[in-house]
């Protein structure tokens, strides 16, 4: 699921040349260690833009921040209709 979130998020950086891949991919890492419920499909549906600052631990708004949150709220939505809302049921529906 991580995977599947750092991909969603991993666009347009060169806005902000202090946000970087390792950034977003350390951020993600950390909310993930910190809460496993992080990335649950009813939790992805619901983030805002601040709060997506705060996972990551960035000041300031992300660039194309509301199409970020949006392409979380849609695998969040996507995880809960198609998969039992379980990243688990996605891998195991590919294999």
């Amino acid at each position: 699921m991580l995977s599947l979130i750092f991909l969603i998020l991993n666009f347009l950086f060169i806005i902000d040349e202090d946000l970087s891949y390792d950034c977003l991919a350390l951020g993600l890492k950390a909310a993930l260690e910190n809460d496993k419920s992080v990335f649950d499909a009813d939790r992805l549906q619901k983030y805002t833009g601040p709060q997506l600052r705060e996972l990551l631990k960035w000041p300031r708004p992300l660039p194309l921040e509301d199409e970020r949150v949006r392409l979380m709220h849609e695998i969040g939505l996507e995880l809960e209709r198609s998969f039992e809302g379980k990243a688990s049921n996605l891998v195991e529906n590919q294999q």
